[in-house]
């Protein structure tokens, strides 16, 4: 099994090309964002075999056994941008 660690965040940077009529958002819609994000894993990672942990600072972990951390990455960067979220990596340190 593998696992791929991942932290959300919020942040604005203003319009993008791709989203020309973004807008910052309100303390309230960040934070329901972030429910969002953590209530819909299983959607984001339907039809894998992904389970998930989340610890108490808001890191998820996702164990797979089957999905590369390509495919991890590109499944969780689609599910980010559905909620105008962002996301850092977290790298476990090597003994």
């Amino acid at each position: 099994m593998t696992t791929f660690k991942y932290k959300p965040f919020y942040e604005y940077s203003g319009p993008t090309r791709s989203a020309p009529f973004r807008e910052r958002l309100t303390d309230e819609q960040i934070q329901q964002n972030k429910r969002d994000f953590y209530s819909r894993l299983d959607w984001a990672f339907a039809n894998t075999d992904a389970s998930f942990e989340i610890d108490s600072t808001g890191i998820v972990s996702i164990i797979t056994a089957v999905l590369s951390e390509s495919e991890c990455d590109e499944i969780m960067k689609r599910h980010l941008n559905s909620l105008d979220l962002f996301a850092n990596k977290v790298r476990e340190p090597q003994c």
